[in-house]
């Protein structure tokens, strides 16, 4: 199959683009088949795709994951990307992707990746982010260990986080505990510890 996929956001009172920029989200090319999925542009990096995967909330901007712990810095969708998505064998599933430099912007290449495990009730999730600064600095870098249960009653979440920032003190660990009970086929409480 030939794939395509163009976002854009805007503002609903005014009608401007929320960034100032045409296709801000996603907007790529590619085409897929048995051998899995390739796209060419401008798409979620392979680990964004499991970041907020056992995030409480629904991965909402509630969650708090979200905005918080890699709000500084983290880039979820540069331009220029590459993108490969393996097919699902026996549950176990990967991608990876990688993000030209963007010399004028002062961003350098942004490579990720992700495995991850999804069979019956549980979901198991690793994804690594290292994003290059156009010039000598150090990359940051960004790890993400998540998975879920599905009791059936309650799924139980757990997630864990890293980031290192090159050069700083500031380095950022979090972890969450978390659960999400159907209370109803259209109603789902969700709640967690971080």
């Amino acid at each position: 199959k030939a794939n395509f996929l163009l976002e854009q956001g805007f503002s609903i009172d005014t009608g401007a683009t929320t960034t100032g920029q045409a296709f801000a989200r996603q907007s790529y090319v590619g085409f897929s088949g048995g051998f899995g999925e390739v796209k060419l542009g401008k798409m979620w990096t392979a680990y964004d795709d499991i970041s907020g995967a056992a995030n409480s909330a629904f991965d909402s901007a509630l969650a708090p994951q979200n905005n918080v712990w890699y709000s500084t810095g983290y880039d979820a969708n540069p331009a220029n990307g590459i993108y490969y998505g393996s097919p699902n064998m026996g549950g176990i599933s990967g991608a990876f992707s990688y993000s030209l430099d963007e010399k004028t912007t002062g961003r350098g290449a942004v490579t990720a990746l992700h495995v991850k495990y999804e069979g019956g009730p549980l979901y198991v999730g690793f994804g690594y982010q290292n994003q290059n600064p156009y010039g000598p600095e150090a990359a940051t870098k960004f790890i993400r260990l998540n998975g879920t249960y599905d009791l059936g009653v309650a799924k139980v979440l757990a997630g864990y986080g890293k980031v290192d920032y090159p050069g700083t003190s500031s380095n950022a660990t979090d972890w969450e505990l978390g659960v999400d009970v159907p209370m109803s086929s259209t109603l789902t409480l969700s709640g967690c510890v971080a």
